[in-house]
């Protein structure tokens, strides 16, 4: 018979990787059935359109369909292994949930061989019966080469790894150069005591403390954060390539920043004995942990010391030891008003821990894997990356000062007519499903979760107090964290 319009429907595609998939309407309506061999050219998550044809009898059995059209191909390139057959060669992908193969012709090989991970830029395709055809347009090498895993995955996620010259130009002509002008009009802390710390192998450091006691013995605490809006200007090509890539990613063996490195790593960089321009967040906090006061100041600020966790760690262990030995002596190099400002800096994040803990921060102690290399690229070993006390102090600050911040916003919004538009990382509330399934595992292991009409983050707390020091800590914590919902930007 005629197919009525109202048969036919716009999509995005959720394959599975056993074959078939289903429609996400446009419309919001209900999913859509598509079985393997009624998926045409189609690809995970492509917008398709669809002709529905099989209406359930049942009820709570889905409508099924066939793809009429490709309407718009999310992958734009597709990453897979070269294959030869006969006459022809052809791509296996990499991703599962592509099950077709990639034809590519002689003219389209590149000089590619057998058997290496190869990128393919699909053909607009003539004829819905006629197997997909691609074109070869990088050899990444063979999948045991060194590095070649990881190019795969950057490709497959398209990720942008190489800067338009544009933009490297632009980089360029940046000179990072302090002007007159600033140093002027900028809250000076170059006197202050100010540092940074990070992970040893840190490239870059965007952000700096500092702690000082006021005469009421409150604590002024400072979170200086690199000042990149004075360097970067508003849509030129580097804001624009931010802005396509929204993120600087991190792989086992290497960083693709968002930012070219003569800015990131360069002139952003809060480096030791160098003058840096920063926005600083400037806090005083009281002797419980409460934000009575606070301000934010454009600032040029002088980092004292590059510190790394682990150096970090071991002020705070002497003190802890207070040794007497004097054979320690020696290696006194840090002098008592450094010692005693990171001391501080331990007892401020003790005291704001204790006051987020009542409002329902979690404390998790999973453990973060850390992936060793050799020197060709090879996992040798997997350790647990050690998370000190010093890690616990700057994931405290940072999280004040954007506490501090989202609330000076909220204010500000409340006070003007149209609210205008602020980006947050929030968690969303958990799935109550996920919910069910952790109570019923952590049941069976004897643990006691009782979660209420609403799922509230003291439930989850009494939880971890129960498994801590037992054998099922790290299992029940690591579970616990799955099924939360992931931060996200709203």
């Amino acid at each position: 018979g005629k197919m009525k319009s109202d048969n036919i429907v716009s999509g995005t595609l959720d394959v599975k990787t056993e074959g078939f998939g289903f429609l996400k309407r446009d419309d919001g309506g209900e999913d859509i059935f598509i079985s393997q061999r009624n998926m045409g050219p189609a690809l995970h998550k492509d917008r398709v359109q669809v002709n529905l044809w099989a209406v359930p009898k049942h009820k709570g059995k889905l409508c099924e369909g066939r793809v009429l059209e490709v309407l718009e191909r999310y992958h734009k390139r597709i990453v897979g292994t070269l294959t030869e057959g006969g006459k022809f060669n052809y791509v296996i992908p990499d991703d599962l949930k592509i099950s077709n193969d990639i034809l590519i012709t002689e003219d389209n090989r590149a000089q590619a061989k057998p058997g290496q991970k190869v990128v393919v830029k699909l053909e607009p395709k003539k004829d819905i019966r006629e197997p997909l055809q691609g074109r070869i347009v990088a050899i990444l090498g063979y999948a045991e080469d060194k590095g070649v895993d990881i190019d795969s995955i950057i490709y497959d996620m398209g990720i942008r790894f190489s800067f338009p010259d544009s933009v490297k130009k632009e980089a360029e002509n940046i000179s990072g150069e302090i002007s007159e002008v600033e140093y002027e009009k900028r809250l000076d802390l170059r006197k202050k005591l100010i540092f940074t710390i990070d992970p040893e192998d840190a490239k870059d450091f965007d952000d700096a403390v500092s702690l000082e006691r006021s005469d009421n013995g409150n604590f002024l605490l400072g979170v200086h954060i690199a000042d990149v809006s004075h360097w970067v200007q508003a849509n030129s090509d580097i804001d624009k390539e931010a802005l396509e890539r929204g993120n600087s990613v991190y792989l086992v063996d290497r960083v693709i920043p968002m930012l070219p490195e003569q800015i990131s790593n360069h002139i952003c960089s809060l480096r030791q004995g160098e003058d840096s321009l920063c926005y600083s967040v400037l806090m005083e906090v009281n002797s419980n942990g409460e934000v009575i006061d606070y301000d934010f100041k454009e600032s040029i600020i002088n980092s004292r010391f590059r510190f790394s966790y682990k150096e970090v760690q071991k002020i705070l262990d002497e003190q802890k030891d207070n040794s007497t030995d004097t054979a320690d002596k020696e290696n006194n190099s840090c002098s008592d008003s450094l010692k005693k400002t990171i001391n501080d800096m331990f007892s401020l994040n003790l005291k704001l821990r204790a006051k987020w803990r009542q409002k329902g921060l979690i404390d998790f102690t999973t453990l973060e894997p850390e992936v060793m290399l050799d020197s060709d690229g090879k996992p040798y070993d997997i350790k647990a990356r050690d998370f000190l006390d010093s890690n616990n102090i700057i994931e405290s600050f940072m999280l004040l000062a954007n506490r501090t911040v989202a609330e000076h916003i909220q204010k500000i919004r409340e006070t003007q007519e149209g609210k205008f538009p602020f980006v947050y990382r929030i968690h969303e509330k958990p799935n109550r499903e996920k919910i069910t399934e952790l109570r019923r595992f952590v049941e069976v292991l004897g643990y006691d979760f009782n979660v209420g009409k609403k799922v509230k983050s003291k439930s989850f707390q009494r939880l971890i107090r129960q498994v801590q020091g037992t054998d099922h800590e790290y299992l029940v914590e690591n579970i616990a964290l799955r099924s939360m919902m992931k931060a996200k930007y709203s």
